[in-house]
């Protein structure tokens, strides 16, 4: 998808939507330390969630966001602490509570620009239940559309407005030379989340080792998540002051 709507396949980039909806914080016995202000900081799922959208429509575009509106709701605000330390995703069962003021939000909805004026929204919340980690975003442009949801994480939608639209299944022999070597099991197997970290780490490795990178499109670094911090603390500042406000990249 980063390979093809870089190249002009998209046409001119006219919007960005998209959502990360989650259950496992939809009760009110369900806690985590991302919930305990002096733990997590400033903010809950806007940091976790919101940090790794952001990362992967920047990544796909290439743009930049540049400017944010923020707004944020802790739609569970009282709930049950385990008097013990309980893992995430554990199922806690029956043990002893103890009722806590929750300080950071668990529903984040943003508006953002991007470069040249680019809109764009993304909602994300952890009290959906039966969305158990549901992320999908949508990139319109003026030649097609491009869409990605992470439960299909192998298909590329492709949409049209004058022919039917396409469904690519991950393949080495229809994708862009520079995404093939991703690519390693023969197409209509299941490649997933577990291939995506394998290929990351490929790539760090690689880099190590040869000191040339070979991944056309860029890799994670240290400033890829000094950006994403900065995104964060212009949504934080957004809500706070209830207006836009500028990405000091």
């Amino acid at each position: 998808m980063a390979a093809r709507v870089r190249r002009g396949d998209a046409g001119d980039i006219r919007l960005i939507t998209g959502t990360w909806f989650q259950d496992w914080l939809s009760q009110d016995t369900d806690y985590s330390w991302r919930l305990d202000k002096k733990e997590s900081g400033e903010s809950n799922i806007t940091a976790d969630l919101g940090s790794h959208w952001f990362d992967l429509i920047q990544f796909v575009t290439g743009l930049t966001v540049r400017e944010v509106m923020g707004d944020i709701k802790t739609i569970i605000p009282v709930r049950k602490k385990p008097a013990k330390q309980v893992v995430a995703f554990e199922k806690a069962g029956d043990i002893e509570y103890e009722n806590v003021n929750v300080a950071v939000e668990d529903y984040s909805a943003v508006l953002f620009h991007m470069d040249n004026g680019v809109p764009g929204s993304f909602t994300t919340s952890q009290v959906c239940n039966g969305r158990k980690s549901d992320t999908e975003f949508q990139v319109y442009g003026s030649s097609c559309s491009m869409a990605w949801n992470h439960k299909w994480s192998d298909k590329l939608w492709i949409g049209y407005r004058n022919k039917a639209n396409e469904t690519l299944t991950e393949s080495p022999v229809l994708q862009d030379p520079s995404t093939a070597r991703f690519a390693t099991l023969p197409a209509g197997h299941p490649v997933g989340y577990y291939d995506a970290v394998l290929n990351l780490f490929k790539d760090f490795y690689q880099v190590m080792h040869t000191g040339k990178e070979e991944n056309k499109l860029g890799r994670p670094t240290f400033r890829t998540g000094y950006d994403e911090m900065v995104i964060l603390d212009a949504v934080m500042k957004s809500v706070r002051e209830k207006r836009w406000t500028e990405v000091n990249n």
